[in-house]
């Protein structure tokens, strides 16, 4: 809050710049402010994505618990301050991404899990709210465009902007990456993919491996320059195949419905609680990893997975026999 206050005066001091290499890799790419001053935060996270979806993942894990009927008073008042003074930071990240996993997660949680009536009938006002919007104010989505002096309302809905994607696939965006990916990558090698560091992640970014990029005459990566994709979905299939998509996605799918059903019949309503606000978090990271790379980004994954081992440890622990835990 206070970096958006004072209007981007304290951005250079926290915004990380210096790169990393050990030899000819590239190990830290530092960051480059592509954003004007203080249009949006991003704290000490080094870009506003990575903050946006931390608070995300953050405020699900809460939001999870206060459905927990038994959080005490005093904590219960912690996480609603916490919620009340954290919420507008997500919403000045100006980040979609975590805009919209949040959301989606939340809705998930709420509705599916919680049969919360007061969210559902928010979720079905809100579409016509955001209609009298559009209509009541001219605004033309169609030519919305990122621009320092936009609103929260023009950046949330430039999402659905001709424009945007239109440059987008122009400027070898997300959505050129999801083309080539499906025409170009995956037919050269359908079944076991170009392999692991060879296209769209972290790795071949950081390796500066063009070989692949070269061989089917693309450029290298977001931009031209970038070696990743900003999507991990597609990367993985293009790296691994369809065989090892299909694998992970098997295991992540596994996972989701393993901690729904936790969150549904598990005794214990902390570990209900938990199972419950993990799933939500799954359904975030996953619209996540279509907008950048987030399954290897270090400001998120690991708190995922490592949320996900808390899960499946409890109920193998609840489904081992009293005899062997003894």
């Amino acid at each position: 809050g206070l970096q958006a206050i004072t209007g981007g005066s304290l951005d250079t001091f926290l915004l990380p710049s210096e790169r990393r290499t050990l030899g000819s890799i590239q190990l830290t790419e530092g960051t480059d402010q592509f954003w004007d001053p203080g249009q949006r935060v991003f704290g000490t996270m080094g870009r506003y994505d990575q903050l946006g979806i931390f608070l995300a993942l953050v405020f699900l894990l809460i939001i999870g618990f206060l459905y927990d009927k038994r959080v005490g008073k005093k904590m219960k008042m912690i996480c609603i301050a916490v919620l009340v003074l954290g919420l507008p930071v997500l919403v000045l990240t100006y980040s979609r991404s975590a805009w919209f996993g949040f959301l989606l997660g939340f809705l998930f949680l709420a509705i599916f899990l919680k049969k919360d009536k007061r969210v559902v009938v928010a979720a079905i006002v809100a579409p016509l709210l955001m209609v009298t919007y559009i209509f009541g104010s001219n605004l033309l989505v169609n030519t919305l465009t990122d621009t320092p002096e936009q609103t929260v309302a023009e950046r949330f809905f430039e999402a659905f902007s001709d424009e945007r994607w239109s440059g987008e696939y122009i400027g070898f965006g997300r959505l050129y990456w999801i083309v080539e990916t499906v025409l170009t990558v995956v037919p050269s090698s359908p079944i076991f993919g170009v392999g692991p560091g060879q296209y769209g992640g972290g790795a071949v970014a950081a390796l500066g491996n063009t070989t692949v990029y070269d061989q089917l005459s693309l450029p290298f990566g977001v931009y031209g320059t970038g070696g990743y994709i900003d999507n991990n979905w597609m990367s993985m299939w293009g790296e691994l195949g369809t065989i090892g998509l299909g694998a992970f996605l098997w295991f992540y799918i596994g996972l989701f419905l393993l901690c729904v059903r936790t969150a549904l019949t598990h005794e214990d309503k902390d570990i209900r609680a938990l199972a419950g606000a993990t799933a939500a978090i799954l359904i975030a990271f996953s619209v996540n990893a279509f907008l950048a790379t987030f399954f290897e980004v270090r400001t998120m994954a690991p708190y995922v997975w490592g949320l996900c081992g808390l899960v499946v440890s409890r109920v193998k622990s609840d489904e081992e026999p009293a005899s062997s835990r003894a």
